[in-house]
């Protein structure tokens, strides 16, 4: 009995606050519709002449941006583009051990000394860069 009283309630609640939400708020106030003098009235063109213009503006644009002639440099471009060269290299992970990829890599070229704080290190090999943080390695790059 409890639940449907509660969930009759809800429901009033609801059907309440949608109808209250297409109306203004009650201190909005509304707009001054003050008549237009007969003198300034005769300044205002017609809805029918201001949309003419308006469509006449637009036509005399299209005509003279037709008729304006580019100058430039002509550029030619390839019909297929060369496709980029992707290497993706998955090895060695993130978190493995400076001990375990110098195991599965061999020596690298060049070692790069720790820098900063935390130590970074970097390995670089013929195909890739490896930094490590501390032991570990935290990124790979391709060369």
């Amino acid at each position: 009995m409890k639940k449907l009283l509660s969930l009759s309630i809800i429901s009033l609640l609801f059907i309440s606050l949608q109808s209250l939400a297409g109306r203004p708020a009650e201190d909005d106030s509304p707009l001054d519709m003050a008549p237009i003098p007969e003198e300034s009235s005769s300044n205002i063109p017609a809805p029918e002449t201001m949309m003419q213009d308006t469509v006449s503006e637009e036509m005399n644009t299209e005509m003279t941006t037709t008729n304006i002639e580019q100058t430039g440099d002509v550029i030619q471009m390839k019909e297929t583009p060369d496709k980029a060269h992707i290497v993706i290299i998955d090895f060695p992970i993130r978190g493995m051990d400076m001990s375990k990829v110098l195991n599965e890599l061999g020596e690298p070229n060049t070692r790069f000394p720790a820098v900063g704080t935390p130590p970074i290190t970097r390995w670089v090999y013929s195909d890739r860069t490896v930094f490590f943080e501390y032991s570990h390695v935290i990124h790979v790059v391709a060369r």
